[in-house]
Order: C-alpha cells, then structure tokens, then sequence
C-alpha cells in the first residue's frame, strides 16, 4: 500500500506545471548599423519599434519581426528623425494599447530633451512633442512607462512624474525620493508597484522599487526599496545608457539587463536575467528564473505576447556579426512547449 501511496505522489509532482524556458528565436540586424541603440518595443501584433541613440536620433519600424520565420528578410523603416545635443540620444520608448508610440530622450540640459508622440502605423503621425509645451514643462526625460491612464517618466533621474498622455502635460504628481540614475521603469498591475532600473552612482545594484500608490491614486507613491539585484550593473559614475527593465503580467516575471561590469574580475556572464516577483512594496523579492546571454551590454528590453507565444526583444551591442555593432534579439516560449512536464 505505502509503494502505492508514493507513486501516487510521485504522479501529482509530475503533473505540476513548469514555467517554461525562453529559446532563441531570430536576430534583426537594424539598419543603423554603426549607431548606438536605446529602447526598444514588441507590439501584440508582431511588429517592433526601437530608438537610436546619437546626435540624429531616429524611431524605427520593424514590420512582422515575429513572423514564424527567423530568417524572414525585416522591413524596416525609419518614422523620424529628431535632433539631439551631441553625445546624447533617444533612450526610452513605449506603444499604448491604442498602437500610439511614446519616444523619450535626453540631454545635457532640461530644455533639451525630447518626449514624442507619435500615432499608429502606416502614418505615424505626430500628435504632441513637449517641445511644443513652453520651457515650464521641459524637463529630463529618461525611462517612460504606461500606468493605467497615465504616461509615468523617469524625471531628472530620481523622481516619478505623471503626465497626460493625450497631450503630454504634467498631472501635477512627482513623487520624489528615487535614487541617482533611474532609468527605466516598468509597472506591475496586479500590485499596482512600479520598479525603475537605474544605473552608475558608482554602485553596481540595478533596481528601485515604489510602492504604495495605484493609477487613481498616484500621489501615494513613496520609494520603498532601492539598491536591489547586486552586481548586475556598473559601477562607474554613469553606468549604461538605461539599464533596461521590463514586466511580464502573465507570469509575474521581472526581465532586466546584467550589464558588463569591467571593474569586476570574474563577474557572472552578461546578458538578461528573468526574475520570478512574489510579495509587494517593501516586501517585495525577486528570485531568478532564467538567464539570457547576450553579445553585448542590453540597451533596451520588451516582453509581449504575440498570439498565444511570450516574446522577449532585447537590442544589445555586438561585435560577433561583421558589419554591425547592435542587433536587436528574439526569444520565446514555444506554443505547448513546457507548459506541463513530460514523461
């Protein structure tokens, strides 16, 4: 009876479902070859924006890179071209549920920096830039973030500033309190908690959590965790461009870049590590589910489902393709594959 009893058991544990592993799926060699890169975005449709980093930063359009076919031949195409101080460039980028595009960039200066909207494909017209909207407004745009009704930025690189995205005006709530460097944000709608990457300061942890706010109440955002996932950034004065981050809802699942850290003598491989998220606000933690590796440091991250698959889309630097210095990289779950343990 007792041998009966473990194989029952031992039939349960085998029936568990098992989150299944991403696998590589195909390479986009952008256009841009021997420009920096920055953000990038995957649609629910398949297609793919990203932003270029430099002087004449540009928003580009990849249609159907998720096509069933890697070695599909991308079309890709530029939407603008918008100016920027030398050094810098376009660095975050986002795409509502309505396909309107948000591109976000910095300067030396506040007057200097760009936050664009732009409407669907094929037109792509633009709608707004904070350009347009009178010195008052214009500050240091970093990493930018759809939460509920509301475009969130990365101000200023440690403050929280809501916005309209109908126009692009503030809310009138900045939540203060961030560290040096924020960068890259992304939002967790089952807690309503919003985790923002950042970078430098010459520390090498990467993340920052708030807590405590939602999308109808925002003002109540307060900094409750920060200087989380040691030794995954640089700890130079500025580390990378934008130390990207992103969430996947359906999985509960922070992605996030493991940036080169030269100043470290054996540091783990560099690439994107997937991290499973249980608990909220300061109670918050973060344990790895997968690693990605990656040619270069990762510069921009985004999660999508495409049809019924979970995609991830990271541009990254490279010098292991001849002529080109950044390449944009899919990864997947397979339809069917891994969602139960086979035996």
């Amino acid at each position: 009876m007792q041998r009966y009893f473990m194989i029952g058991i031992l039939m349960i544990a085998m029936a568990v479902p098992a989150m299944a592993q991403y696998q590589y799926y195909g390479t986009i060699i952008p256009s841009a070859t021997q420009t920096s890169m920055g953000g990038v975005a995957l649609k629910s449709n398949g297609d793919l924006y990203y932003v270029t980093f430099s002087t004449s930063s540009e928003l580009m359009y990849v249609q159907n890179a998720v096509s069933g076919a890697p070695t599909k031949t991308y079309t890709i195409s530029s939407v603008a071209t918008l100016p920027m101080p030398s050094g810098r460039g376009l660095n975050d980028i986002e795409v509502d549920s309505s396909d309107n595009v948000y591109v976000s960039g910095t300067g030396s200066a506040p007057a200097d920096t760009q936050l664009v909207k732009y409407g669907p494909a094929p037109t792509h017209t633009q709608l707004w830039s904070m350009m347009s909207l009178g010195a008052a407004d214009q500050i240091r745009h970093n990493g930018i973030e759809l939460v509920g009704s509301d475009l969130v930025i990365s101000e200023g690189f440690s403050a929280l500033t809501f916005k309209n995205p109908a126009d692009g005006t503030n809310r009138g709530v900045s939540v203060t309190g961030g560290t040096t460097y924020q960068r890259s944000l992304a939002y967790n709608p089952s807690n309503d908690d919003i985790y923002a990457g950042k970078n430098g300061n010459n520390v090498s942890s990467i993340l920052n959590v708030f807590s405590g706010g939602s999308p109808s109440n925002p003002s109540a955002y307060a900094q409750v965790l920060n200087n989380l996932l040691p030794d995954m950034g640089q700890t130079s004065t500025y580390g990378t461009a934008t130390q990207p981050i992103d969430f996947d809802a359906g999985h509960n699942q922070l992605i996030v870049c493991d940036a080169d850290d030269q100043g470290v003598v054996g540091e783990e491989p560099i690439g994107v590590r997937i991290f499973d998220v249980a608990g909220s606000g300061a109670s918050t933690t973060f344990t790895e589910a997968q690693y990605i590796p990656s040619a270069g440091n990762v510069l921009g991250i985004s999660h999508a489902v495409v049809g019924d698959e979970d995609f991830i889309a990271f541009c990254a630097a490279t010098s292991a393709i001849p002529d080109s210095s950044y390449v944009i990289e899919l990864y997947n779950i397979p339809a069917g594959v891994g969602s139960w343990n086979q035996y």
